[in-house]
């Protein structure tokens, strides 16, 4: 149902004159639920795709866990819950396609499926961050007719040349706009945590989140811009 609404809205944005003109960026953002007090047991089994036998015996507590959620760790910080993955274009900042995933899944595994199968034209430039370096992904995009803008990184005893330093200052100068949708979302939501349980209800409340930022970003886009006032000279 989501994905209809979302696609409708999409057709309506290209009617509207919103086509997709420049490169394209993609991202990934945790999206948490509440914390789950299980033993170190129960989440290896969870993890397993297993119900663990205490849950399983009380109905109760069945219904008041999320048995599809993951955790997982960036950097210092944990996370549990979901992760809403994104492409973007570079030039409105409209959110054209999505997918959801649970929060242990690289970005990188589902970056090709987010992407449409063909470029808005030929050579269209794809963004990314390092996380989604690859050749794997580079040869699929190239097979498509993209031209990736991976930002690349630097390895042991193979660090960056001074190139690929000032071709990523480039790459990232684009690619910090999707940190614009993440960040007006979840101004808008105030980082509220999902209550819904089960990943079937957090994909349907990502995809609407991201439709209600769509909307929010054609009503922003579409409203006149104030003209300041003229300053009288004496």
């Amino acid at each position: 149902m989501e994905c209809l609404l979302f696609d409708r809205f999409h057709e309506e944005l290209e009617q509207q004159g919103f086509q997709v003109k420049g490169g394209t960026i993609t991202d990934g953002s945790f999206v948490e639920v509440p914390r789950q007090r299980n033993t170190k047991e129960e989440n290896e089994q969870i993890k397993n795709c297993e119900v663990p036998e205490r849950i399983a015996a009380n109905p109760h507590v069945l219904a008041q866990k999320d048995l599809d959620a993951r955790w997982t760790k960036k950097g210092e910080q944990v996370f549990y819950g979901y992760k809403n993955h994104v492409s973007v274009d570079d030039e409105h900042k409209f959110i054209r396609s999505y997918g959801v995933t649970d929060a242990a899944v690289h970005d990188s595994v589902p970056y090709t499926d987010v992407l449409p199968e063909e470029p808005a034209y030929p050579d269209q430039e794809v963004f990314a961050d390092s996380a989604y370096v690859g050749e794997k992904i580079d040869t699929e995009l190239k097979r498509r007719g993209y031209l990736p803008m991976i930002c690349e990184k630097g390895y042991r005893n193979k660090p960056l040349t001074e190139e690929q330093k000032k071709m990523n200052k480039l790459k990232s100068s684009v690619r910090c706009r999707v940190e614009h949708v993440f960040g007006a979302m979840k101004n808008r939501c105030r980082d509220e945590v999902l209550r819904s349980i089960g990943f079937a209800r957090a994909r349907f409340w990502i995809g609407m989140q991201n439709l209600v930022y769509n909307m929010g970003r054609l009503v922003s886009l579409k409203s006149p811009k104030k003209v300041p006032k003229a300053v009288k000279v004496r």
